[in-house]
């Protein structure tokens, strides 16, 4: 099979794929998994996020049997989750961007936020289809390529039904390039819109605000650096993705995740021991 993603992230038990080809409506591809080996107990913890994730989940056994199979939708998610790690327990997914979800599958995001659904409640074909995945093939690689080619076919069939607003989906992807560091002045004046417009249309595809998908964006960035950095320097982490200062920063990790940077990270830290130390 064609080669279309590259590992470019890794935490504990989750790694996540960036697109060979870079796609208007799939941000990413990523694995979550809990080794068979791991003790009874863990938790994972899930960040606010913006982003809808249609995911095919399996339990694994020591024979390599796959056993409680399913396909489900869930997110975005404006405030912190907790869930079990089951030993053996995998989920391979797609992450959607939100303004998509639509046209994928004839719900809006803001429909599925902070929620769990059963694929099958949505669209029996494109449930079927991603769990005959799992008849195919075993490999978590070749599962989320799979799973890709799926989503984009599945999206071409629909692509006429729903019509995005071109600023808006400009807008959009503006907020994403610049990291989150970009003011809604600075949009208006771009796209000649009011502010009025520029929150309605935006919200209307996504669900968040522009100030609220900025700030989201913003933390998911420092998140993912703050993951990689062996010794953290908040207040340069604080100059590098676009906030005020120290305290700003503060104060945005506790307003979406209800902890410090300090303690979110000392969280994500025994984590990843907890799911390697089981490897």
């Amino acid at each position: 099979m064609e080669r279309t993603i590259r590992k470019r992230y890794n935490m504990g038990g989750y790694s996540e794929y960036d697109l060979v080809n870079p796609d208007h409506m799939i941000e990413a591809m990523w694995v979550q998994k809990t080794p068979l080996s791991a003790p009874i107990g863990g938790i994972h913890h899930l960040v606010p996020e913006t982003t809808v994730n249609i995911a095919i989940s399996r339990l694994v056994n020591t024979r390599g049997s796959a056993s409680s199979v399913a396909a489900f939708v869930f997110g975005p998610l404006n405030k912190p989750f907790t869930f079990k790690l089951v030993p053996g327990h995998q989920i391979m997914a797609a992450r959607i961007k939100p303004e998509w979800i639509s046209n994928l599958i004839g719900i809006s995001s803001e429909e599925l936020f902070n929620k769990i659904v059963d694929l099958r409640d949505i669209s029996h074909t494109l449930n079927d289809q991603l769990l005959s995945i799992l008849d195919q093939t075993s490999s978590e690689i070749e599962i989320i390529q799979k799973l890709y080619h799926i989503l984009k076919n599945h999206h071409g069939l629909k692509s006429e039904k729903y019509k995005l607003s071109d600023y808006g989906k400009s807008a959009i992807e503006l907020i994403r390039k610049s990291n989150g560091h970009i003011s809604q002045s600075q949009l208006t004046n771009y796209f000649n819109i009011s502010d009025r417009h520029l929150r309605r249309t935006v919200s209307d595809l996504t669900g968040f605000s522009p100030k609220a998908l900025c700030r989201n964006i913003r933390f998911l960035r420092t998140l993912e650096y703050s993951d990689r950095s062996s010794k953290i320097d908040w207040a340069d982490c604080a100059v590098k993705f676009g906030y005020y200062d120290q305290a700003h920063l503060i104060n945005e990790f506790k307003m979406l995740t209800h902890l410090t940077p300090n303690q979110l990270m000392q969280t994500r830290k025994a984590e990843s021991v907890f799911s390697n130390s089981a490897l």
